[in-house]
């Protein structure tokens, strides 16, 4: 989206108005490369406050400002999880604070305005965390990764969830959608932002601190534990795959109506059948309690050659399976929960060490270019 490619877009008789050029009478459409948009309107974001034409909010339509800010308390709450499943695991600090070849990088700006950040947000204001106003921030996060989605695939067949991320067609209703988004874009409007010091996280908490046991924290639907039993609806999802028991599935699964299970709903595809899986309350405490002990244990037993055994044996001794009660199965349910945490747990716990030590690495080189520059 260079001055030259801009000119000469312009030069060829395409405007806002008219977004195409005639060739051989033939109508060219143009359009800017979306991802540098997508960086742009980031960056805009991070400065303006965006007033949006309407927000829902109690059934009532409301004029409200989505804030940078919000995003910030977000990914600062979720850093706050002690447990090793984060809701915004994919977020880190220079992502908030992008400069130089990481401000150039659209897996930044994408997944900092993802479905996944809004939804997020949608559940730090249910638990009252967040003011309503925040609903905004949600709202407009939803709308530009749909946007992007719509003008960034090349699928031939959306994916659930996704119903604008593919190729353009009579039937895909890009076209509706487009002429709405248009609307709402066009009644933007940019407000300078103000960040008061002092402002943090701890301004917009609850009174009710996270409750370190984890079976409590789960009753109650702790924000901390609500990646969790995203988590553990995953593993369901596989264990289901091949897998077909009535009784197993009472007692693994259960529905959206439990506290724990508010950000599985929220990331709901469909809204007329559910096509994610729900973890019971029993089976979300086992997974917490599974990868809390073994993000302990880890780094006193990550030198062993069998490290998936030792895991495995530490977390059977740890966890309670007294709630699977179908004595059929029971053997094979427990081997495969124990697995499917040493799989999941194991390889995160790897690649944040790896993260960090590059990390490391990399400041400890930059002192050292930083010496040499100034011959000390």
């Amino acid at each position: 989206m260079g001055t030259a490619n801009v000119r000469a877009i312009k030069d060829m008789g395409s405007d806002i108005n008219n977004p195409y050029f005639v060739h051989n009478e033939l109508k060219i459409f143009t359009i800017f490369d979306v991802p540098h948009l997508l960086k742009c309107f980031r960056n805009l974001f991070r400065k303006y406050n965006i007033l949006l034409p309407t927000v829902t909010v109690a059934t009532q339509q409301q004029l409200m400002q989505a804030r940078w800010s919000d995003i910030k308390i977000a990914y600062e709450q979720d850093k706050k999880n002690p447990l090793i499943f984060r809701s915004l695991h994919k977020l880190k600090d220079f992502y908030l604070y992008p400069v130089g070849q990481t401000a150039m990088k659209v897996k930044v700006a994408a997944q900092t305005l993802s479905r996944t950040v809004s939804v997020y947000l949608y559940n730090l204001v249910q638990q009252n965390i967040l003011p309503p106003r925040s609903l905004a921030t949600a709202t407009f996060i939803q709308e530009m990764d749909e946007l992007f989605d719509s003008l960034n695939a090349s699928a031939r067949v959306a994916p659930d969830g996704k119903p604008f991320k593919c190729i353009v067609s009579e039937e895909s209703g890009h076209t509706s959608f487009w002429e709405d988004a248009f609307r709402r874009v066009n009644q933007y409007k940019f407000i300078r932002s103000i960040e008061i010091a002092g402002t943090s996280v701890s301004n917009y908490s609850n009174s009710s601190a996270f409750a370190v046991d984890i079976a409590n924290a789960v009753e109650i639907g702790s924000l901390q534990t609500l990646s969790v039993a995203y988590v553990s609806g995953f593993i369901i999802k596989k264990l289901f795959s091949n897998f077909v028991c009535d009784r197993c599935s009472y007692i693994l699964s259960s529905d959206d109506t439990e506290p724990c299970n508010q950000f599985i709903s929220s990331k709901e595809f469909s809204n007329s059948k559910n096509k994610l899986f729900y973890p019971s309350k029993q089976f979300v405490i086992a997974v917490g309690i599974g990868i809390t002990v073994l993000e302990n244990k880890l780094p006193i037993i990550c030198e062993k050659n069998n490290l998936q055994d030792v895991a495995t044996n530490l977390l059977n001794q740890e966890i309670d399976f007294s709630f699977i009660t179908c004595e059929e199965h029971f053997y094979f349910l427990k081997d495969f929960l124990l697995k499917s945490i040493c799989r999941i747990g194991i390889p995160w716990y790897c690649t944040r060490l790896v993260r960090n030590l590059r990390s490391e690495a990399s400041r400890q080189m930059s002192a050292r270019t930083k010496r040499k520059i100034l011959h000390k």
